[in-house]
């Protein structure tokens, strides 16, 4: 069996951390990619889906970036696929953050954003959604240290001698 990309393991670790922001979000579930019919006819393909109690649902969207943040034509594009499927909202993984005006938007349409830096993995990762952080220290490492600033990270790591 071939090896995942990239971007397929950060869309599985991002579902699996989503999990537990859940009450944070308002979701009750967490559902992998797929396609949904929009009002306009079109069909939009999404990272993953929250599913709300009450039946509604949250576009999430997987964005791993290794040096440009998000700009606003992307959190735009995201509220269009929001409004066309009737989703509630959506909530923008990232692992750099977003620009000065996508911010902007994103907040305007109370859209979350949950930072999971590049480097995560199932055996090791830090991430923030909120007023929350969740960190799984690798087994391999005494201590972890990550402050979050507007979107970026430091991370030192100890490695056991």
């Amino acid at each position: 069996m071939p090896a995942q990309a990239k971007w397929e393991n950060y869309e599985e670790l991002t579902r699996y951390v989503v999990c537990h922001f859940a009450d944070l979000l308002g979701i009750s579930l967490v559902e992998a990619k797929q396609k949904i019919e929009g009002r306009s006819g079109t069909a939009w393909e999404i990272d993953a889906k929250g599913v709300c109690a009450d039946g509604g649902f949250l576009v999430i969207e997987c964005k791993d970036r290794s040096s440009t943040r998000l700009n606003q034509a992307v959190v735009g594009s995201l509220a269009f696929c929001v409004q066309d499927t009737g989703a509630t909202g959506a909530v923008i993984v990232t692992s750099i953050g977003l620009q000065e005006g996508a911010d902007k938007v994103a907040r305007h349409l109370g859209f979350h954003t949950l930072y999971l830096p590049s480097e995560s993995a199932f055996e090791g990762f830090i991430a923030r959604c909120l007023n929350r952080v969740l960190a799984k220290p690798r087994a391999d490492h005494v201590g972890l240290s990550v402050s979050f600033l507007g979107g970026s990270y430091t991370r030192i790591d100890e490695e056991n001698k």
